[in-house]
């Protein structure tokens, strides 16, 4: 874990070139992309499934479950968007002090 928390802010040569490549595509692109369609649907489909299964098992009725599914999909892409938002600003804000600190 300490490994990891160094590596996210010990930043080599090849991740910034990589992080300013994602920068020039833009915040918007960013969020969307990383954000909205990239985690958002992971989450979706892992908490989704779950929800689906325990349909099966406790044999609920249908509109029940696209209550759920619907209530599960709007949470996920809240969430899609969060991360993307917040991902974005920590990664810019390393990419902007390694930037100050090579001036």
């Amino acid at each position: 874990m300490k490994r990891a928390i160094k590596k996210l802010f010990d930043w080599t040569a090849n991740d910034v070139l990589a992080w300013e490549k994602i920068r020039q595509q833009g915040f918007g692109h960013f969020v969307i992309w990383y954000g909205l369609l990239g985690f958002g649907p992971l989450l979706f489909v892992l908490s989704g499934g779950a929800t689906v299964l325990t349909w099966i098992l406790a044999s609920a009725g249908l509109s029940g479950l696209l209550f759920q599914l619907t209530f599960i999909a709007a949470v996920c892409l809240t969430g899609g968007l969060i991360t993307g938002l917040l991902t974005w600003w920590l990664e810019d804000s390393i990419y902007q002090k390694i930037k100050k600190s090579r001036l």
